[in-house]
């Protein structure tokens, strides 16, 4: 009895998403968000067209689904800024991590910024980035008024130093867009210490 040939694997219908989602990645970072077709991704992912839209209803979406993965690692750092016993460890983890997170994300942080500059302001991405900056930003902010009220932080607005340091934060991601070859290690530890002078008592 002749033996039949092995039947083909499936792939997975969440390792396809994932493949294609790293393709669109990929592909919107060397070609730029407009300037890149559907097709262009189907090819990258080495699937056909149909699978793609299968997964995602167009190129948008795509990038939507793209915004709502890089959240899921930005919620591992509020998740830290949260645990934190004071308001100097919040700080400090927020200043060793936001690095790590715009180094794992800055193909997206920079297709995100081509697509407002391109594109004006999308309610889905200005829903997402709002959702990511009023996290942390919450969380350092209870940090800080629990620190004020107990004297451990100088009388400070709470919710103006947050906007200073969401403003730094910003800052240093454009310039590691900008002058990539910049060395920002020893800045991002100079910017904590100097937050942490500036607030204590």
């Amino acid at each position: 009895m002749a033996s039949r040939a092995p039947k083909r694997r499936r792939r997975a219908p969440e390792a396809s998403r994932d493949a294609i989602l790293d393709a669109a990645l990929r592909c919107f970072g060397k070609r730029g968000y407009h300037q890149t077709s559907v097709d262009d991704i189907a090819e990258r992912a080495r699937l056909s067209k149909g699978a793609i839209y299968w997964h995602f209803p167009g190129k948008r979406d795509l990038f939507i689904a793209l915004m709502d993965r890089a959240l899921e690692h930005d919620r591992m750092l509020s998740a830290a800024v949260a645990a934190a016993p004071d308001w100097r460890s919040a700080l400090r983890e927020l200043f060793a991590l936001s690095p790590e997170y715009v180094e794992r994300e800055l193909s997206l942080v920079k297709l995100s910024l081509q697509h407002v500059l391109e594109s004006g302001v999308d309610d889905a991405l200005r829903s997402r980035t709002d959702e990511k900056q009023e996290r942390w930003t919450s969380l350092v902010e209870k940090h800080l008024a629990r620190a004020v009220a107990e004297g451990s932080a100088r009388a400070v607005a709470p919710q103006d130093v947050v906007g200073a340091i969401g403003a730094v934060i910003a800052g240093l991601t454009l310039l590691r867009i900008t002058r990539p070859d910049l060395p920002l290690d020893t800045v991002w530890r100079e910017v904590e210490e100097i937050f942490a002078r500036g607030l204590e008592p």
